[in-house]
Order: C-alpha cells, then sequence, then structure tokens
C-alpha cells in the first residue's frame, strides 16, 4: 500500500502547521533545551530542518543556485559553518525565518512537474520524494523536540509516508552496509493511528513485520532503540538459518539519534516500544530494520528515494 503521493505537498504543509504550532508557544528559554541528539538543542534542529528546506527549494526551482551552494560548502566549512551562522538569529527571527523557508519550498512545489528529478548530494530523486523526505525529516526532528519538551503529540495518516520510506529503503539499506540483499520478500503490516490497516508485500512472504505505525515510523528515523522503550511490547523472530542473519549478526551499525549503539540480538524474544504495543516480527527483519536506520538518518546527505 503506497502512499498516496497526491496528498504529499498537502500533508507537508500539515506536517509543517503542525510543528509551527507547538514552536509558537514556546519560551525563550525553551529554545536552549537540549534534545536527544548529541549535542542539539531545540535551535539548533530548527535551524536544520530550515537549511535543508532551503536547500530543497533551491534544487527545484534553481538547480544553479543548488549546485552553485554545494561547491561553496565544499571549501568553507560545509553546512555546520553556514549552520552555526543562523545561530544569531533571535527565537522569534528563527521561527519566522523557518516558516517562510517552508512556506517557500510549498510554493516551489506548486511550480514544478514533481514526476522531474531534482539535484541532491547523492542521486537525484523526484520532486515528490524531495518532498516526502522532507515531511520525514519535518516530523522526526519535531519529535527530538517534542521529547525535549514533553510535548504530546498528535499521530495522523500523515505517518504512511514515512512508513513507505523505511520499507522502500530496505534494499538499499543493506547495499549501503556492503552486505548481500536476502532472497525473499517482506510483508509489512502496520496499523494507522485511526485504526487502519496499511499493507505493503506479499501476506505469504517469508519475513514479515506487523504492529502500530507510529512505532515503525518511531524506528525506522531511530528515534527509539530497544532500551529507550519503557512499556515493552513483544517483537519475535524466526531464524531461519541464513547465511545473511550471520552476517548481520556481526554487524556494527551506527549510533542512533540518541548516541546509543543498536546492537545485534541474542535472543529469540526482545523488547521493543513503547509506541509498538502488541508488535510482531519474523524473520530476518530485526536486522533489516536496523540496517536500513544507518541509512535513513543520512537522507539529508544522500537523498536516494525513488517513487
Amino acid at each position: 500500500m503506497p502512499s498516496n503521493t497526491d496528498h504529499v505537498p498537502t500533508d507537508l504543509i500539515a506536517e509543517v502547521a503542525a510543528l509551527e504550532a507547538h514552536l509558537s508557544g514556546m519560551s525563550e528559554s525553551d529554545w536552549s533545551v537540549p534534545t536527544p541528539a548529541p549535542g542539539w538543542d531545540v535551535t539548533d534542529q530548527v535551524i536544520h530542518l530550515g537549511l535543508i528546506d532551503q536547500r530543497a527549494m533551491w534544487s527545484m526551482v534553481d538547480p544553479e543556485r543548488f549546485a552553485s551552494d554545494m561547491a561553496s560548502m565544499m571549501t568553507s566549512g560545509g553546512l555546520d559553518a553556514i549552520h552555526n551562522s543562523e545561530r544569531e538569529k533571535t527565537p522569534q527571527q528563527l521561527l519566522e525565518w523557518w516558516r517562510e523557508g517552508a512556506a517557500d519550498l510549498s510554493r516551489a512545489a506548486k511550480s514544478i512537474d514533481l514526476s522531474a528529478r531534482c539535484k541532491w548530494y547523492g542521486p537525484s530523486m523526484s520532486g515528490t520524494s524531495m518532498l516526502t523526505a522532507r515531511l520525514m525529516e519535518t516530523w522526526a526532528h519535531g519529535q527530538d523536540i517534542a521529547d525535549a519538551l514533553k510535548w504530546a503529540r498528535i499521530s495522523t495518516d500523515r505517518l504512511k509516508h514515512i512508513a513507505h520510506i523505511g520499507v522502500r529503503a530496505m534494499p538499499f539499506a543493506f547495499a549501503s552496509n556492503k552486505l548481500p540483499v536476502p532472497e525473499g520478500n517482506v510483508f509489512v503490516s502496520l496499523t494507522g493511528p485511526n485504526g487502519d490497516t496499511w499493507t505493503w508485500g506479499d501476506e505469504s512472504a517469508d519475513s514479515s513485520v506487523t504492529g502500530p505505525a507510529l512505532g515503525f515510523c518511531l524506528a525506522v528515523t531511530q528515534r527509539r532503540s530497544e532500551s529507550q522503550h519503557r512499556h515493552g511490547c513483544q517483537l519475535r523472530r524466526v531464524l531461519r538459518g541464513r547465511q545473511v542473519l550471520a552476517e548481520l549478526l556481526g554487524s556494527s551499525l551506527r549510533a542512533c539519534s540518541s548516541g546509543e549503539r543498536f546492537q545485534p540480538l541474542q535472543s529469540r524474544v526482545v523488547r521493543l516500544g513503547r509506541s509498538c504495543a502488541d508488535a510482531s516480527v519474523s524473520g530476518t527483519l530485526p536486522y533489516r530494520l536496523r540496517l536500513l536506520l544507518s541509512w535513513l538518518i543520512q537522507i539529508d546527505s544522500h537523498g536516494a528515494l525513488t517513487q
């Protein structure tokens, strides 16, 4: 069940509006509260979103400026230098700058053929994929801010876009970790916030993952690891003796956004997720998830999505 790509532009606007509603009500001191991302406070999260939104907009409507900016970053301290310069803004200035940049991106999306390819920092991607990636990033960095400030967030069907990225990223995640893609298919069945069932793949596939969409999206964007989940659900997997399992068990995967490293599983039953209640995983999925995490978290610099 691919996400409805016709809804991506309006869903991105809605995701931005949801985050803006929270940001607008923050006190000045809230902007300096540390977030789960090591070394980043709330200000850094918003700066990051604004900088990448801006470059996504350039890629869509001014590819020469995007290319020039990318070349300039290679000789002037990269995105970090630009990021640090934005910290001179006051919280109100930063909020207005991010808000205007998100609006510019939405206007740019209305002016182009979203099936056309857009330049990025790795392979090019369609305009639709660019917007889907921005929606995923807005939601994921919004989660970092929500965790820092203990906001209560309302889940929506916009999670389907993020889940779709997670499902599609699996083969690329194996390749980016220099591991062979396992034979066989994966069936994914997620329960959306309104109780709808979203599925990808064939139900008879060798491996499967089922459970709440929110838990899946928190996992694939590295906003939760096993030890961070407080109200344990059980994820079950069936070891089928494939060679890939031995390879994945020995993999050293990158740290999640909290700085905690995902460790290979040693038991058949593990605890995962306050938001994953009643989830179950069979086959090689726990390892597939770990591999796709190492790519999704770097989507800003690689952008290898296609739709």
